[in-house]
């Protein structure tokens, strides 16, 4: 539990890419497709692209995008952000 005035050692991390995908978290989703601007663009035009891997891609980043083992020892605060649409 964070504590005020108990300086932070390791710092923050943010994991918005595991949770929403824009091109400036995950560019090299983006660059495949360049028509993307968003997660709802990505998955439609990885969709139509079944010779590129289609969606499959998707399962790959989130796969290797954090190891179970790296969550705890990653930082002290760990920022989770979550689309809304």
């Amino acid at each position: 539990m964070l504590q005020l005035g108990i300086p932070l050692n390791r710092g923050s991390v943010n994991l918005g890419g595991l949770f929403v995908l824009e091109p400036f978290i995950s560019p090299a989703l983006y660059q495949k497709y360049p028509g993307a601007v968003d997660e709802w663009t990505l998955t439609q035009l990885m969709a139509a692209d079944t010779a590129g891997g289609g969606v499959n891609q998707l399962e790959d980043h989130y796969n290797t995008f954090i190891v179970r083992f790296g969550f705890p020892t990653v930082s002290d605060l760990i920022r989770l952000c979550y689309p809304d649409y």
